[in-house]
């Protein structure tokens, strides 16, 4: 387990060594690499609002935390909220409110990860890519 821990972290560390010349603001030119790893694409526009929303379990002490280049996109705001299924049961959801701020494609990583005592322990990473006009 402390192995899976540790990879984990130097994937991800490598991923961001990666992600930054990526998110250098509007780069339009995403390595081919990366392009492997996109989850998700978003279409928007300059001044348009647009939302991401990952389910989460709090009693696990797992959320999800965002990185991404602010000079092409502001986080409004990240909110909780929760969601009631047909059986009754209650899940939670994260959901981040991002503005595009200027024309390019930008990267958000979204790691969903938590505090431990030898640092953050990562269980899972999204990029999502965004495509402002």
């Amino acid at each position: 387990m402390r192995k899976r821990n540790l990879l984990l972290i130097f994937m991800s560390l490598l991923l961001m060594l990666y992600l930054l010349p990526a998110c250098s603001g509007g780069n339009d030119e995403i390595p081919e690499a990366l392009k492997r790893l996109i989850t998700e694409t978003v279409d928007t526009r300059v001044n348009q609002e647009f939302k991401l929303i990952r389910q989460f379990d709090m009693v696990s002490g797992y959320m999800w935390r965002e990185t991404y280049d602010e000079e092409s996109l502001e986080l409004l705001k990240s909110t909780v909220e929760t969601e009631t299924l047909a059986d009754g049961s209650i899940i939670l959801l994260q959901a981040f409110f991002f503005k595009a701020l200027k024309k390019g494609t930008v990267l958000i990583t979204l790691e969903y990860r938590r505090a431990s005592l030898g640092g953050p322990m990562i269980a899972k990473t999204e990029l999502i890519q965004v495509n402002i006009r």
